[in-house]
């Protein structure tokens, strides 16, 4: 039975007793992961640790000499199942004594079903573990789903001002209510470029590319992205956003204004060079993006980071679906990639 440890110290004899493996262990190669197991867990624990500049030390050591990463739910969730697989793997457990382990964590599970409607974790892990397992029986090394792949300088916050900012959220119970209500003297086809303008410039151009688009319409119509959320998350936004976030009955719609002012507000970004598009559809900031008059500090930024976030955590397909048909414009491409 492993050590339960309720104290902030351990006895060595305790402590060599505990199912844990040993350095040489983490430093010898493994076919199956095609590195050490210390050398293929280093890159997915920079990722996941070092996203706040008072762990540079740390990734220092690690010989990592970038910056902080962006904090993404989506890569997060998938490098915490390989990390959990790869462990499950070493430890030598079989896929059933690794469903006991997982069906073991029923706090998780049970904060998981509300919700997600499922044991979210239980099957990225086994899903890792099955491809693990697989690689295994093939003699192959695993190849993992993430693409960049863990620790990739592309995912870091970019060093320049006139890039990516390193915008931290305050406490939002901190926040008072309406804190992020639209003004009622910007109308809705200025909505579009505040939004636009502040989105563009907190988006990770190696990883937001095709989410920027629901980013940017959210910001506007703030209901459109409440149904998306759960939870704690839907109650801030909800409360901060004002009653224009609101959930409403059936699909919520872009106000008129918005779905009108859409394609000749984005024509125009495009033309001068604010806002670039990719063949496939992707947006990214255009060479002539300026960051003038944006405040990291202004309740646009937040607005912007609070929905960013939530949003990089959303599979494409379920924000495309999200969106009324009348209002396809949203992904509608202007051809310019």
């Amino acid at each position: 039975m492993a050590i339960r440890q309720r104290a902030m110290n351990i006895k060595f004899f305790v402590l060599e007793q505990a199912p844990v493996l040993s350095p040489e262990q983490m430093d010898q190669e493994v076919d199956w992961l095609g590195a050490t197991a210390i050398e293929w867990l280093k890159s997915r624990l920079l990722e996941l640790w070092f996203t706040n500049v008072e762990l540079e030390a740390f990734a220092r050591d690690l010989g990592f000499g970038g910056r902080p990463f962006i904090w993404n739910k989506i890569r997060r969730l998938a490098i915490q199942a390989e990390i959990d697989a790869a462990m499950l793997h070493l430890y030598g457990l079989t896929r059933e004594q690794s469903e006991w382990v997982l069906n073991s964590f029923t706090v998780l599970r049970k904060y998981e079903e509300r919700d997600h409607n499922e044991f979210r974790t239980k099957r990225l892990v086994l899903a890792a573990y099955d491809a693990m397992a697989e690689a295994k029986a093939a003699r192959t090394a695993y190849i993992s789903p993430l693409s960049p792949p863990p620790a990739d300088p592309s995912l870091c916050h970019p060093s320049s001002a006139e890039d990516t900012p390193l915008i931290e959220l305050p406490v939002l119970d901190s926040l008072p209510n309406s804190a992020w209500t639209w003004p009622a003297t910007i109308q809705p086809r200025d909505r579009l470029r505040y939004a636009a303008q502040y989105a563009l410039w907190q988006m990770v151009p190696a990883t937001d590319g095709a989410h920027i688009r629901f980013v940017i319409a959210s910001l506007a119509e703030p209901a459109l992205l409440t149904p998306m959320l759960t939870g704690a998350e839907r109650d801030q936004w909800v409360r901060l956003a004002g009653p224009e976030a609101l959930p409403l009955q059936g699909v919520v719609r872009l106000r008129p204004a918005i779905n009108q002012a859409w394609r000749s507000m984005f024509e125009i970004l495009i033309t001068s060079g604010q806002l670039a598009e990719s063949a496939n559809g992707a947006w990214v900031r255009g060479q002539h993006f300026g960051t003038a008059g944006l405040d990291a500090n202004s309740s646009h930024a937040q607005r912007a980071a609070f929905a960013m976030a939530a949003v990089r955590a959303m599979e494409i397909g379920k924000l495309a679906s999200a969106v009324a048909q009348e209002d396809n414009v949203i992904w509608e491409r202007f051809g310019h990639g």
